[in-house]
């Protein structure tokens, strides 16, 4: 339920400052199937903002794990209520890499219900 009033929140905001937003091939996502979304990171937080929001399924996604790292109960319930499941890189050290295991059972998980699960694989913004 967080995730849809989150999401219908953040739509209404992405229209009112952006206005009009569109899609090419948008029918050639698959609805039922398991789907893995891959995209550049070029916009910081609006390029995965403007994926879930507009993308008709429900959508996990893969931020980095270090925002997680000493944050409350609640922003760390907030965060997996709205989809994300984090995940450790090398280049914030190797002592969190171990914790990526639970992030790919995660992700397995959700691609065998056929979910939807969205990486950006260059691993950091890029201009």
């Amino acid at each position: 339920m967080v995730y849809f009033i989150v999401k219908h929140i953040t739509k209404l905001a992405i229209r009112t400052f952006y206005g009009k937003i569109s899609f090419r091939n948008r029918n050639k996502i698959p609805k039922d199937a398991p789907l893995l979304l891959l995209a550049n990171h070029t916009n910081a937080f609006m390029d995965s903002l403007v994926l879930a929001v507009f993308m008709a399924r429900k959508m996990k996604s893969l931020p980095k794990g270090v925002i997680f790292l000493g944050a409350s109960k609640i922003k760390i319930w907030f965060f997996s209520q709205i989809g994300m499941i984090p995940i450790f890189r090398a280049i914030e050290g190797n002592k969190y890499l171990h914790r990526n295991e639970e992030a790919f059972r995660s992700c397995s998980e959700v691609l065998r219900y056929k979910g939807c699960v969205q990486v950006f694989p260059e691993a950091i913004r890029t201009e």
